[in-house]
Protein backbone atom coordinates (compact mmCIF):
# COMPACT_ATOMS: atom_id res chain seq x y z
CA UNK A 1 0.00 0.00 0.00
CA UNK A 2 1.16 3.20 -1.05
CA UNK A 3 0.87 6.33 1.67
CA UNK A 4 0.43 9.51 0.26
CA UNK A 5 1.42 12.61 2.68
CA UNK A 6 0.51 15.93 2.99
CA UNK A 7 4.02 17.18 4.10
CA UNK A 8 7.28 16.89 4.39
CA UNK A 9 8.59 13.94 6.38
CA UNK A 10 10.30 14.77 9.77
CA UNK A 11 12.28 12.71 12.10
CA UNK A 12 10.36 12.65 15.64
CA UNK A 13 12.89 13.05 18.54
CA UNK A 14 10.06 12.00 21.75
CA UNK A 15 7.01 10.68 21.21
CA UNK A 16 4.30 13.25 23.28
CA UNK A 17 0.80 11.22 22.81
CA UNK A 18 -0.15 8.09 20.82
CA UNK A 19 -3.73 7.00 20.35
CA UNK A 20 -5.08 3.78 18.15
CA UNK A 21 -8.22 5.93 17.69
CA UNK A 22 -9.92 2.55 16.95
CA UNK A 23 -12.50 2.14 19.70
CA UNK A 24 -14.99 4.44 22.02
CA UNK A 25 -12.59 3.83 25.14
CA UNK A 26 -9.69 5.18 23.09
CA UNK A 27 -11.21 8.80 23.19
CA UNK A 28 -13.00 8.73 26.36
CA UNK A 29 -11.54 11.60 27.52
CA UNK A 30 -11.62 13.74 24.55
CA UNK A 31 -13.92 16.96 24.67
CA UNK A 32 -16.75 16.93 21.99
CA UNK A 33 -18.28 20.52 20.81
CA UNK A 34 -21.53 20.66 18.89
CA UNK A 35 -22.68 17.21 17.97
CA UNK A 36 -20.26 15.02 16.49
CA UNK A 37 -21.52 11.41 15.49
CA UNK A 38 -18.19 9.08 16.53
CA UNK A 39 -17.85 6.11 15.20
CA UNK A 40 -15.18 2.81 14.70
CA UNK A 41 -16.31 1.16 11.80
CA UNK A 42 -13.15 -1.54 10.95
CA UNK A 43 -11.51 -0.69 14.33
CA UNK A 44 -11.10 3.09 12.68
CA UNK A 45 -11.99 6.33 13.79
CA UNK A 46 -15.12 8.03 12.07
CA UNK A 47 -16.20 11.36 12.50
CA UNK A 48 -19.44 12.73 10.96
CA UNK A 49 -22.04 15.24 11.31
CA UNK A 50 -24.50 14.81 14.11
CA UNK A 51 -26.61 17.77 12.70
CA UNK A 52 -27.85 18.67 9.48
CA UNK A 53 -25.60 20.28 7.32
CA UNK A 54 -28.11 22.51 6.55
CA UNK A 55 -28.18 24.23 9.66
CA UNK A 56 -24.81 25.88 8.05
CA UNK A 57 -22.62 27.32 10.83
CA UNK A 58 -24.63 25.46 13.31
CA UNK A 59 -23.79 22.32 12.10
CA UNK A 60 -20.07 21.70 12.70
CA UNK A 61 -18.33 20.27 15.53
CA UNK A 62 -14.85 20.53 17.37
CA UNK A 63 -13.37 16.71 18.73
CA UNK A 64 -10.26 17.71 21.11
CA UNK A 65 -7.56 15.92 21.78
CA UNK A 66 -6.76 16.25 25.49
CA UNK A 67 -2.93 16.44 26.05
CA UNK A 68 -1.28 19.76 26.51
CA UNK A 69 1.81 19.89 24.28
CA UNK A 70 3.85 23.00 25.13
CA UNK A 71 6.80 24.26 22.61
CA UNK A 72 7.33 22.78 18.70
CA UNK A 73 5.66 19.45 18.07
CA UNK A 74 4.13 17.97 14.90
CA UNK A 75 1.45 15.75 15.22
CA UNK A 76 0.46 12.82 13.23
CA UNK A 77 -2.60 11.07 11.71
CA UNK A 78 -4.34 9.46 8.50
CA UNK A 79 -7.18 10.59 6.91
CA UNK A 80 -9.66 9.12 4.24
CA UNK A 81 -12.39 11.91 3.37
CA UNK A 82 -15.73 9.49 2.78
CA UNK A 83 -18.48 11.96 1.43
CA UNK A 84 -18.21 15.64 -0.07
CA UNK A 85 -19.22 18.45 0.76
CA UNK A 86 -16.97 18.28 3.89
CA UNK A 87 -14.28 20.04 5.61
CA UNK A 88 -11.39 18.92 7.93
CA UNK A 89 -9.15 20.80 10.47
CA UNK A 90 -7.06 20.50 13.00
CA UNK A 91 -7.01 22.80 15.91
CA UNK A 92 -3.48 23.33 18.56
CA UNK A 93 -1.69 25.64 20.56
CA UNK A 94 -5.43 26.66 21.67
CA UNK A 95 -5.86 28.33 25.24
CA UNK A 96 -7.73 31.17 26.26
CA UNK A 97 -7.45 34.76 25.16
CA UNK A 98 -5.76 35.29 28.23
CA UNK A 99 -3.97 32.62 29.07
CA UNK A 100 -6.42 30.65 30.49
CA UNK A 101 -7.23 26.80 30.25
CA UNK A 102 -9.26 25.83 26.49
CA UNK A 103 -11.95 24.10 29.15
CA UNK A 104 -12.31 27.09 31.72
CA UNK A 105 -15.74 27.62 32.60
CA UNK A 106 -15.34 30.87 32.22
CA UNK A 107 -14.61 31.12 29.25
CA UNK A 108 -17.73 31.78 26.69
CA UNK A 109 -19.68 28.04 25.82
CA UNK A 110 -18.53 26.69 22.41
CA UNK A 111 -20.65 24.61 20.06
CA UNK A 112 -18.92 23.91 16.95
CA UNK A 113 -19.72 27.60 15.28
CA UNK A 114 -16.87 28.56 13.29
CA UNK A 115 -17.35 32.61 14.44
CA UNK A 116 -16.73 31.03 17.83
CA UNK A 117 -13.40 29.46 17.45
CA UNK A 118 -11.80 32.74 15.58
CA UNK A 119 -13.33 35.65 16.21
CA UNK A 120 -14.57 34.07 20.00
CA UNK A 121 -12.27 34.22 23.87
CA UNK A 122 -9.68 31.63 22.70
CA UNK A 123 -6.31 31.62 20.61
CA UNK A 124 -5.67 29.46 18.87
CA UNK A 125 -4.13 27.89 15.14
CA UNK A 126 -6.44 25.84 13.04
CA UNK A 127 -5.05 24.28 9.79
CA UNK A 128 -8.19 23.32 7.50
CA UNK A 129 -6.83 20.06 4.76
CA UNK A 130 -9.96 19.46 3.11
CA UNK A 131 -12.09 21.92 2.51
CA UNK A 132 -14.93 20.76 0.12
CA UNK A 133 -17.53 22.41 1.88
CA UNK A 134 -18.46 25.37 -0.70
CA UNK A 135 -18.50 25.35 -4.18
CA UNK A 136 -15.71 27.81 -4.32
CA UNK A 137 -13.57 25.44 -2.14
CA UNK A 138 -14.59 22.37 -4.47
CA UNK A 139 -13.61 24.23 -7.46
CA UNK A 140 -10.15 24.98 -6.49
CA UNK A 141 -8.48 22.54 -3.52
CA UNK A 142 -6.41 24.66 -1.06
CA UNK A 143 -5.34 24.38 2.22
CA UNK A 144 -5.06 26.79 4.98
CA UNK A 145 -3.95 27.85 8.19
CA UNK A 146 -4.93 30.88 10.10
CA UNK A 147 -4.40 31.88 13.52
CA UNK A 148 -7.42 33.05 16.16
CA UNK A 149 -8.02 35.39 17.92
CA UNK A 150 -9.29 37.03 14.44
CA UNK A 151 -9.04 35.30 11.25
CA UNK A 152 -5.68 35.66 10.21
CA UNK A 153 -4.35 33.40 7.06
CA UNK A 154 -0.82 32.54 7.88
CA UNK A 155 0.27 30.57 4.80
CA UNK A 156 -2.07 28.49 2.18
CA UNK A 157 -1.12 26.26 -0.17
CA UNK A 158 -2.55 23.70 -2.73
CA UNK A 159 -4.54 21.06 -0.85
CA UNK A 160 -3.27 17.73 -2.94
CA UNK A 161 -6.12 15.10 -1.49
CA UNK A 162 -8.41 14.67 -4.45
CA UNK A 163 -11.97 14.15 -5.15
CA UNK A 164 -13.67 11.57 -3.00
CA UNK A 165 -14.42 10.07 -5.45
CA UNK A 166 -10.99 8.84 -7.03
CA UNK A 167 -9.12 8.80 -3.21
CA UNK A 168 -7.51 5.27 -3.06
CA UNK A 169 -5.88 5.07 0.27
CA UNK A 170 -5.39 6.94 3.34
CA UNK A 171 -3.64 10.11 3.54
CA UNK A 172 -1.08 10.64 6.31
CA UNK A 173 -1.45 14.02 7.67
CA UNK A 174 1.17 16.31 9.70
CA UNK A 175 0.39 19.49 11.14
CA UNK A 176 2.83 21.30 13.46
CA UNK A 177 2.60 25.09 14.29
CA UNK A 178 5.18 27.75 12.29
CA UNK A 179 8.34 27.47 13.33
CA UNK A 180 8.83 30.94 14.46
CA UNK A 181 5.37 31.19 16.37
CA UNK A 182 6.50 27.80 18.66
CA UNK A 183 2.96 27.62 20.25
CA UNK A 184 2.96 31.93 20.89
CA UNK A 185 -0.32 32.97 20.11
CA UNK A 186 0.23 36.58 21.63
CA UNK A 187 -1.46 39.26 19.92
Amino acid sequence: MQENHIMPRFKATKTLYQNPLSSEADVADWIREGQPIVEFPDGKLQLSNGIDPSHGQAANYLFWAPPVVEGSFRATWKFRPLEEPGLAMFWFCATGRNGEDLFDPALAKREGNYRQYHSGDINAYHLSYFRRKHPTERAFHTANMRKSHGFHLVCQGADPIPSVEDVQDDFSIEGSPPQSADCNLTQ
